[in-house]
C-alpha cells in the first residue's frame, strides 16, 4: 500500500540540498540508492503507475528514512526544516520552505 507523504516533492528538494546524504542530490541518485529506476521516483511524486500522488510504497518508506537519517514520523510531518537541522531553537535559520498547494 502506498503511504502518503505530505509535500514529498518539496521535501525531496530540501533533502537533496541539505547534504543529509551527500551521495543523493537528485531523483536519479535517490533511485540508485533505493534500488529502483528514476521513473519510479517520478511515479511516486505524480501518482502514476498505480501510485497515489506524493506517496511512497510501504516497502520503501523505512529504506527512504534510513538513507536520510529520519524517523517515519519526521517524514510524515508537514515541514522538515527543523527536523533536518535547519533551525535553531524552533526558528528557521534557512529560508523558509514554501510548499506548493496540494489541492
Amino acid at each position: 500500500m502506498p503511504i502518503h507523504i505530505p509535500h514529498l516533492r518539496d521535501k525531496l528538494a530540501l533533502l537533496y540540498k541539505s547534504g543529509r546524504h551527500p551521495g543523493i542530490t537528485s531523483h536519479a541518485s535517490l533511485a540508485a540508492e533505493m534500488g529502483v529506476v528514476t521513473p519510479q521516483i517520478t511515479n511516486w511524486l505524480n501518482g502514476n503507475a498505480g501510485m497515489q500522488e506524493s506517496s511512497l510504497p510501504d516497502a520503501k518508506l523505512q529504506p527512504f528514512c534510513r538513507l536520510f537519517m529520519l524517523n517515519v514520523e519526521d517524514v510524515l510531518t508537514d515541514d522538515l526544516t527543523c527536523k533536518i537541522g535547519l533551525c535553531r531553537m524552533g526558528r528557521a535559520i534557512a529560508k523558509p520552505i514554501t510548499y506548493a498547494s496540494t489541492l
